[in-house]
Parts: structure tokens; C-alpha cells; sequence
């Protein structure tokens, strides 16, 4: 709930809060009209926010796009749309991995592999290495890059430390997916044919490879298999 929130609101709104603590989010039961009942999250302290202009959301939507479908052109072209001409460094940048790892052809569709964020202390450590081998490179993008995307940075690091305390019970890259999808094709792309259906197939792949996982190790979980870290580690789903 807390990732579709906040991805709505960037990608789809272009609203920005900037400090999605655990003490600025809270949940209470909701009534609604037909007298079900479900929840809502409420943001409070709106201190810190930027509203994205719909040039800067939409560019953004684009490295997304090419960020979670190995698009080169795309992350290369939304890069230099939002004020980033090292668009290999700027893509590490956004998603704290090298770009190495976000282009690695044999990880394609395990989006949190190439994506998120590695727990190990070599990892951590070899990705600290990697910031301080381009701090000048990365002090220079950060002054070069539109300036609401500070705030959008600041964000990310937030959104990815309450999936980490959360478990990430829901993927979110297949979020991300899903509405990065919907901006794409109804505000950015003139797409030819074949285009269109390309980047249909490149949306449908990724939501099938999520849907499957989750419903093998939801079935090995019937029988009392108990799913390897290797299944799990796209998911951090607790079937077990």
C-alpha cells in the first residue's frame, strides 16, 4: 500500500513528499460508500515536498521505463531530459547499484536482483568504493540535474528503507512496473505499431515472471515445500 501511494503520486500526479518517515505515515480504518470497510494511509508533515513538472515527471517515467526493460536508449535519452549527460552514472545514482548490475543481461527479469538494494557487507562496501571513485563525477551530475530531483533522490533512499523494515511484502518494481506502463502509453509514447506491442511485451513479460514466482512458491507452500532464498530473494515473501 505505502509503494503504490507513493508511486501514484510521482509518477501519475507529480507529487513529491519528501519525507516518508515511519513517524510522518499513518493508517486508520476507512468506511466506504457500499459500508465495506478497508484502510488509507495518511501523510502528515508537509514540510518537505516538491511538485514535479509534468516535463520532469514524464522524463523520469522514461529512465523507469528503461531502468526496469534494459533500455539503453531510453535511460541514455531521459537522462539528458532531466539535466544528466553520464546517464550510466546518474542510472546508479537513482537505483544504488552499478550499472553493471542494472544492465546484467542474465538478471533481465528479476528486477530487485539488478534493482535493489544488496544486503551483504561486500556489496555495501564495494558499492561505497564505487561513490568515492566518482564522487567529483557524482558532485557534478548533482549540480547539473534538475532540481527537483534532489528531493526525489531523497525520497528513494527513504521508500527503500521502509520496504527493507517492511519485508517489501509486495515487489516493488512490479508496481513501478504497472504505473511507469500507464504513463508511458498515455502521456509519453507515439508509438509506431510494432513499437507499441514491443513495449506491451516488455510490460506483460515482466508481470508474468512476477505473477509465476508468486504463485509457485504459494503452492509449494501448500504441500509444506519451503521455498530456497534463491525464489524468495526477488519477493521477500514469507511463505515457508
Amino acid at each position: 500500500m505505502i509503494s503504490e501511494t507513493f508511486n501514484h503520486m510521482i509518477y501519475k500526479v507529480g507529487f513529491v513528499h519528501s519525507d516518508p518517515h515511519p513517524g510522518n505515515l499513518f493508517v486508520r480504518p476507512k468506511v466506504n460508500k457500499d459500508g465495506s470497510k478497508d484502510l488509507e494511509i495518511v501523510l502528515l508533515d508537509h514540510g518537505i515536498y516538491t511538485d514535479l513538472k509534468d516535463d520532469v515527471r514524464l522524463s523520469y517515467t522514461k529512465l523507469w521505463r528503461g531502468l526496469l526493460t534494459q533500455d539503453e536508449k531510453k535511460i541514455r535519452d531521459a537522462s539528458k531530459e532531466l539535466g544528466a549527460d553520464f546517464y550510466e552514472l546518474f542510472s546508479s545514482m537513482i537505483v544504488g547499484r552499478k550499472y553493471e548490475d542494472i544492465m546484467d543481461p542474465e538478471q533481465a527479469y528479476k528486477t530487485k536482483s539488478r534493482l535493489g538494494e544488496k544486503q551483504d557487507k561486500e556489496s555495501h562496501d564495494a558499492i561505497q568504493q564505487y561513490a568515492v571513485y566518482y564522487h567529483k563525477d557524482i558532485v557534478e551530475i548533482l549540480d547539473q540535474i534538475k532540481r527537483e530531483l534532489l528531493l526525489l533522490l531523497k525520497t528513494n533512499n527513504y521508500l527503500r528503507a521502509i520496504d527493507k523494515r517492511l519485508g517489501n511484502p509486495n515487489n516493488t518494481y512490479n508496481i513501478i512496473n504497472n504505473v511507469t506502463w500507464k504513463v508511458y502509453c498515455q502521456e509519453i509514447a507515439k508509438l509506431s505499431t510494432w513499437d507499441y506491442y514491443r513495449e506491451l511485451g516488455h510490460y506483460f513479460v515482466l508481470k508474468m515472471y512476477f505473477a509465476f514466482y508468486i504463485i509457485k512458491i504459494k503452492i509449494q507452500s501448500l504441500f509444506g515445500i519451503k521455498a530456497s532464498p534463491e525464489e524468495l530473494q526477488d519477493f521477500d515473501l514469507d511463505y515457508n
